[in-house]
Parts: structure tokens; sequence; C-alpha cells
């Protein structure tokens, strides 16, 4: 989830997810697909979405590969990028990591 600064006009937001996180292109190979959409509720229910106003959703095959995600050298130099980038844009960021289809924790070693 994202929370922008107030002051990031939603041009500038498309602009930064449509041309500069590009996760797919970046690790082709780890990477099945990724979207990012705005929070349609921000405002109606702005006492439990804590102004997160963007969601963006990582697709990738399953565990192992996200243990291969997180350390991988595109990935490091992407959040290094996006650090950067986002720095000016971004107020605050929040990560949750599922398994899809999954609604328990039994299969998890987490």
């Amino acid at each position: 989830y994202h929370k922008f600064k107030p002051d990031i006009s939603l041009e500038a937001i498309e602009h930064h997810y449509k041309t500069e996180v590009r996760l797919k292109e970046r690790m082709p190979d780890i990477v099945i697909d990724w979207y990012w959409s705005r929070n349609l509720t921000l405002d109606s229910r702005s006492d439990v979405n804590q102004g997160f106003s963007h969601l963006v959703v990582v697709k990738l095959k399953d565990t192992k590969h996200l243990e291969q995600y997180l350390p991988h050298p595109e990935h490091i130099k992407t959040a290094m990028q996006l650090k950067e980038l986002q720095g000016p844009l971004i107020e605050k960021i929040m990560v949750l990591d599922w398994i899809e289809g999954e609604n328990s924790m039994e299969n998890t070693s987490m």
C-alpha cells in the first residue's frame, strides 16, 4: 500500500507507476505480473484505510520465488532506485506477503 504526500498530483502518481516501476521488465524470471490501483474508498472509509491511496500487487509463482525476489539484484537495485524516486512522493508504505487462495497460516512456515 502506498500513501502519497498530499501535494502529489494523480498525474504524477500515474506517471510513477507507468514509467518508473516496471517490475516485470526488471525481473521477468521471477515476477509473473504486477499491477497498481487507486483506493476506491479513500474518502468514504478514511477511518480505517489510514490514507493509503494506492495498492501495488506483485504476483510471484510461489514462496520459493518470493525468497528469490527479496535478495534478487534487480529487486535491490529497484528498491534503491524506487527509494530515490519515491522519496519525494511517498509518505508511507506498507508491504504484505501472502499466498493467493490460502486463508490459513497452516501451510506456511511463518
